[in-house]
């Protein structure tokens, strides 16, 4: 059974989406993590 989970997040401005990856993978025990675009304006 997969369970879907959808967080909105923002990175600060050093942080590589590579490093945030990573450290999600490591959190959910390696399971499969997808990281989508939501082309959303977060300042309007």
């Amino acid at each position: 059974m997969m369970t879907e989970l959808r967080y909105g997040i923002v990175l600060k401005d050093r942080v590589k989406v590579s490093d945030f990856m990573e450290e999600v993978q490591v959190a959910c025990g390696n399971n499969r993590v997808i990281l989508t675009n939501t082309m959303r304006d977060l300042n309007s």
